[in-house]
């Protein structure tokens, strides 16, 4: 089949609709890229199959963006389909590498987030957090669809491709800890440079909308294996055994999630650290490659996430309440917990801060959208019970 005709039909499926039928075929024309033609660790091993490119030199990376683009697009044909039947869920943005996007080959946390929430995407495997800083994209996006919440993943790349990991390393010497074979100076200066990106993104996500609740998550303990081209190649370069060189990797994975945690400690409530280690499991059968989890694995990582979103409640409410402190008291009227049950009003109230309006006044106010938004939290509940395939 021809390029062009390829996305003329992938097209009219997405414009009318036809969104299982538009993965299908997608999936039809899908790859897997040779593990060589990859450019970057956190990136996906994907291209296409079967197409007549007319001409056009597309090879390697300029492949993978071509699937993302078509990804993307059905994914965000999705989230229109979505908010239209559900609007009074919670709306996600997403931004990030191929945790949030690997397409057709891994059902990765995007794919399960998804299916429960509306979520536009922007991820793109072996995007920097350098880059998706300087380009802001999600600003535009902020501003132009008014999520809920900002979902963000990257700086595996910024500190593993591109050659960058075997910096990070010492030459093995018998008897080298884990530790000492971590070149303290190259990574920190590493680990700097990716959370001034996070302050960049997240700074400029919270201007375009101060009430957004930004979820920022890390990376499990990646596993390195023997002649892996991301991991296990550069620590044999420097001599380092497996063992220890997974040792290395966890050390590294632990400093990055510490700086998480510490980070979204500033921001007073609008951003959430949620720590995935030890989701997907320390045994190399648990993983795809040395970076990316099997989809079990990814499976877990999103339930994690996917218990977080659900305490927030829907679009009703976290409008409802704002972010970061207790709600005055109530007088008269019908108590709100006695509405919409005490475990409900609780998770809420832990979100508010003091409003003009009285928060829970606001809540209790207008029975048909708190009987909306209860309805929709039941449907939540039984999504949340998501397969495992």
């Amino acid at each position: 089949m021809k390029l062009s005709d390829f996305e003329k039909k992938l097209s009219d499926l997405i414009n009318a609709g036809k969104f299982e039928e538009a993965e299908a075929f997608f999936a039809e024309y899908i790859d897997e890229l040779t593990r060589e033609d990859q450019t970057q660790p956190f990136s996906a091993a994907v291209t296409f199959k079967g197409l007549d490119y007319e001409g056009n030199l597309l090879e390697g990376a300029d492949l993978v963006g071509l699937v993302t683009k078509w990804a993307r697009r059905i994914r965000n044909g999705k989230y229109k389909g979505m908010i239209a039947q559900h609007p009074n869920k919670l709306r996600i943005l997403e931004e990030g590498d191929s945790w949030h996007q690997y397409p057709v080959i891994l059902w990765d946390i995007i794919d399960i987030v998804s299916r429960v929430f509306p979520t536009y995407s922007l991820s793109a495997p072996s995007d920097l957090a350098s880059n998706m800083a300087l380009e802001s994209e999600h600003v535009d996006k902020i501003h132009e669809l008014d999520p809920d919440i900002f979902m963000l993943s990257m700086g595996g790349n910024d500190l593993l491709g591109d050659g960058r990991f075997v910096k990070l390393l010492k030459p093995y010497q018998s008897g080298s800890t884990a530790t000492e074979l971590l070149n303290e100076l190259a990574f920190r200066s590493a680990l700097i440079s990716v959370m001034d990106s996070y302050r960049a993104m997240i700074n400029s996500a919270l201007a375009a909308k101060p009430t957004l609740v930004v979820l920022i998550h890390g990376y499990d303990n990646a596993q390195p294996r023997n002649n892996g081209k991301w991991l296990g190649k550069p620590l044999a370069k420097k001599g380092i055994p497996l063992e220890i060189g997974r040792e290395i990797v966890e050390l590294i994975v632990g400093r990055f999630n510490e700086a998480l945690a510490e980070f979204a400690s500033d921001f007073a409530g609008n951003v959430r650290y949620i720590d995935v280690r030890t989701s997907v499991g320390g045994n190399v059968s648990s993983w795809y490659d040395e970076i990316h989890p099997r989809n079990p694995g990814f499976k877990r990582v999103a339930d994690k996430i996917l218990r977080v979103l659900g305490r927030l409640g829907t679009r009703i409410s976290i409008k409802g309440l704002s972010l970061h402190s207790a709600a005055a008291p109530f007088s008269g009227g019908p108590q709100p917990e006695a509405i919409i049950g005490n475990a409900l009003y609780d998770r809420l109230k832990q979100q508010s801060v003091p409003h003009q309006i009285n928060a829970r006044a606001k809540l209790a106010s207008g029975s048909h959208h708190l009987a909306t938004a209860l309805a929709d939290l039941k449907v939540l509940e039984r999504e949340m019970h998501l397969p495992d395939d």
